[in-house]
């Protein structure tokens, strides 16, 4: 039968190898790693010898470290991000990607354009990278896909968004040339650009439930305050659904230019 034990109170354990090391590699413990501030520089350095599922823990860690104010958002900022700028792995890219949606709950509108450049320069060379590659597996669209959002959201990029929107008109009028993964993302970014009308029209008249999903997702990221207004009161209204409401009020919730009206 298999069983789990439960490991109470302070030991020691010694590993043959020079320090520091990572303690729970490929993550296979239940448990947090705290990293010493004096460790940061050489466990980064280390970073790229380790596995993927060790990379996903040591970021995963450093992020929980930071939150339990054991470790400084600045060592987080200045080294430990910084250092995935070389990473391939989608896993550990989106782990990235996740930390950024998180520390952005926190910022204030004053430190926001500061933090959507430190967005933009973090997620860069991974566009960059994918952008030279001539055909993506399916790994690398997912991962584009979800670069690509949070380039947008959080990055608040205006120069991609204007080349989405490009990219989006082209695939509707039936470019061969764009790929279909690329352009379904460049719509569904694009269409959040439109008015509040357009994007209700769109949830109201959608034939499928991808459809659905999908105009639902752009209805919710309108960025201006008119448009979160208008999304809030029709959100409220019988055209709207019990079920749809939450994935209409929770990201206007969470974006820190429509949040405030929440």
């Amino acid at each position: 039968k298999t069983t789990c034990s439960l490991l109470e109170g302070t030991g020691k354990t010694s590993a043959a190898g020079a320090c520091p090391t990572f303690s729970n590699p490929d993550a296979m413990g239940y448990y947090r790693t705290f990293w010493p501030k004096s460790s940061i520089a050489a466990l980064v350095r280390k970073l790229g010898d380790a596995s993927p599922g060790t990379r996903v823990a040591a970021l995963a860690d450093a992020w929980a470290q930071v939150r339990s104010g054991k470790l400084g958002g600045d060592v987080l900022l200045r080294e430990v991000l910084p250092a995935m700028d070389r990473e391939t792995d989608r896993h550990v890219i989106e782990r990235l990607e996740n930390v950024l949606y998180e520390l952005a709950e926190t910022v204030d509108e004053p430190t926001w354009p500061s933090f959507a450049a430190y967005v933009r320069a973090r997620l860069a060379p991974h566009l960059a990278r994918l952008d030279r590659k001539a055909k993506l597996d399916d790994d690398e669209k997912l991962l584009r896909r979800s670069l690509l959002q949070a380039d947008v959201a959080l990055g608040e990029d205006d120069a991609m968004a204007k080349k989405l929107d490009a990219v989006a008109k082209k695939f509707a009028a039936g470019d061969k040339t764009i790929d279909a993964d690329y352009g379904q993302v460049a719509t569904e970014i694009a269409a959040r650009f439109q008015t509040p009308a357009a994007l209700q029209k769109a949830v109201e008249t959608a034939a499928t439930p991808p459809a659905h999903a999908l105009a639902l997702h752009a209805a919710s990221g309108v960025t201006t305050p008119e448009a979160a207004r208008a999304q809030l009161e029709w959100m409220l209204t019988p055209a709207v659904k019990l079920q749809d409401v939450r994935s209409i009020l929770w990201p206007l919730a969470s974006h820190h230019a429509t949040r405030h009206y929440v």
